[in-house]
């Protein structure tokens, strides 16, 4: 226990002023509690000792008791003693905390997601040439834990231990086709197959099905545990359900469940889509898009729902999103919006009633998280605290029974240590669990709380934008989660987001769609 409660102001006592003096003497602790600085005079000829004194009582009276210097505290007596006036003299410094090291994932193979593309002559990047699959063998070394290194604690002048900054926790988890070597810090496949990051540290390498041609009556529906890649379509009526999917187009009345990335050669067309990661396409037409990442579409989007957790971007300059219904919980980029059927183009913005219920549910969880390491801790300094007496009653038996003068309480003394050395074990494998335990919570908490940090930015208003590079028809309807607009008149390159102004007429803040030029870091 701390000898007092750390301060959150500075603090200042004034002691009595030695007889004859002028302002006395006053020491100040620092509101970090690192540093405590005496100020004030006493008259020539003042005693030597009697001032010494007087600042060791002001030490003492602030529970000051490490980082003192004693040299300070003897030429701050003597300037004293001589008349003159000290400010702000340092008597005592803290020692900050050392810096520790976050935990590091090294890769040691290409992963699928850096195949980006291949370059053209004309400097543009072909997204649908992407090269061969990074392909490993059995064997082989896929990634590697560095473990964080915590720091040092520091201590204040109170003698209190100051806490490093915490460091941020890794490690490695593994799906199918990898096992952990080297206690936990080596990741190596088990199996021929392609390498998928799911998260920053988790792995598992898939096997790879390869269909020449068509998904068709030929090869039925598919369902495969890993990536697999269509040379041809997938035609009318037929399913594809895998982990990670290659395809050079999709027919009407296709459909396929993709739980990580979908990339389409050529267009999707009326077609059914839900994917777990993102969706590269040319074209999308009179099809449903339901992705948690991002839909990145080239040329169009035209009669189709897109629901992204990502972004919506339609890369070409003049690339068009043509009388759909378009949500993006990061932001929406296209060259031209036309709104000329029934229904209109609709244009959704921010967050989602869903998205809203996973940032409580995520909150929920690192709350119970908190809680959780509250009782483990208490359970554990418990556990902690009997461990040590237990560890100093045998280490007493066992003295005693080297004692010459014990021999008659020999039999008595092994009976003891033989009761307690089962409890001493008990004891540490409950604090090695708990430890581990504690461990475990922290790195589950700063999972979430880094999930959660994220999902937060794009809560305030004005968080997610619009960007239109060409022009946006009339009837064009701009939504967010707490304002809508309806352009009323074609309107050329714009921006637009979210935001809170006020209504001259009332005086009262309202949200609104506001539009300005189109923002130099649009999408």
């Amino acid at each position: 226990m701390p000898d007092r409660p750390p301060s959150t102001s500075s603090e200042e006592t004034q002691a009595p002023a030695p007889e004859g003096s002028g302002e006395g003497l006053a020491l100040e602790v620092s509101e970090d509690l690192m540093l405590a600085r005496l100020r004030g005079r006493a008259e020539p000829g003042s005693d030597l000792v009697e001032v010494q004194r007087q600042i060791v009582n002001l030490l003492r009276e602030h529970g000051v008791k490490a980082g003192i210097n004693p040299q300070a505290v003897r030429q701050a007596a003597e300037r004293l003693a001589r008349g003159e006036t000290v400010s702000e003299l340092v008597l005592a410094q803290g020692t900050l905390p050392s810096q520790g090291r976050d935990a590091q994932i090294r890769l040691h193979v290409k992963l699928e997601t850096e195949r980006v593309g291949r370059r053209t002559e004309s400097g543009h990047i072909d997204f649908r040439d992407k090269g061969p699959l990074p392909v490993v063998e059995p064997g082989t070394p896929v990634a590697s834990l560095v473990p964080a290194q915590p720091g040092e604690p520091g201590l204040n002048v109170l003698g209190q231990k100051v806490p490093p900054e915490p460091v941020r926790l890794l490690k490695l988890r593994t799906g199918k086709g990898l096992t952990l070597e080297r206690g936990g810090t080596l990741a190596v496949a088990t199996a021929q197959g392609m390498v998928m990051r799911l998260e920053e540290d988790r792995f598992e390498v898939v096997e790879i099905l390869e269909i020449r041609g068509d998904v068709d009556f030929r090869t039925g529906h598919i369902d495969f545990p890993g990536k697999v890649v269509v040379t041809g379509a997938i035609l009318t009526g037929f399913k594809v359900r895998c982990y990670d999917l290659e395809v050079r187009e999709m027919e009407p009345g296709s459909q396929v469940e993709v739980r990580d990335n979908l990339t389409v050669e050529g267009g999707i067309m009326g077609a059914e889509v839900t994917v777990g990661g993102n969706v590269v396409a040319r074209f999308i037409r009179d099809s449903r898009v339901v992705a948690k990442g991002d839909v990145i579409c080239e040329n169009e989007i035209v009669q189709s729902q897109v629901e992204a957790q990502g972004v919506v971007v339609v890369t070409l300059p003049d690339g068009r999103i043509v009388n759909s219904q378009v949500a993006g919980i990061k932001g929406v980029a296209a060259g031209e919006i036309v709104s000329s059927g029934s229904p209109h183009t609709v244009i959704r913005l921010g967050v989602s009633p869903e998205f809203e219920q996973e940032i409580y549910s995520l909150r929920k969880k690192v709350k119970d998280l908190e809680d959780e390491a509250e009782r483990l801790n208490e359970v554990l300094v418990g556990q902690q605290e009997e461990l040590q007496t237990t560890e100093q009653d045998l280490k007493g038996l066992l003295l005693a029974l080297k004692d010459p003068a014990q021999q008659a309480n020999r039999e008595n003394l092994i009976s003891q240590i033989e009761m307690i050395r089962p409890l001493r074990e008990t004891l540490k494998e409950g604090v090695a669990a708990g430890l581990a335990r504690q461990e475990e919570i922290t790195y589950q908490k700063q999972r979430l709380q880094e999930r959660l940090s994220e999902m937060e930015k794009l809560l305030p208003p004005g968080a997610v934008w619009l960007d239109v590079r060409v022009s946006a028809e009339a009837t064009t309807e701009i939504k967010t989660p707490h304002a809508s607009l309806s352009l009323n008149r074609k309107m050329g390159s714009f921006s637009a987001r979210e935001a809170l102004v006020r209504d001259p007429t009332t005086g009262k803040s309202k949200l609104v769609i506001q539009t300005g030029p189109l923002r130099r870091r649009a999408l």
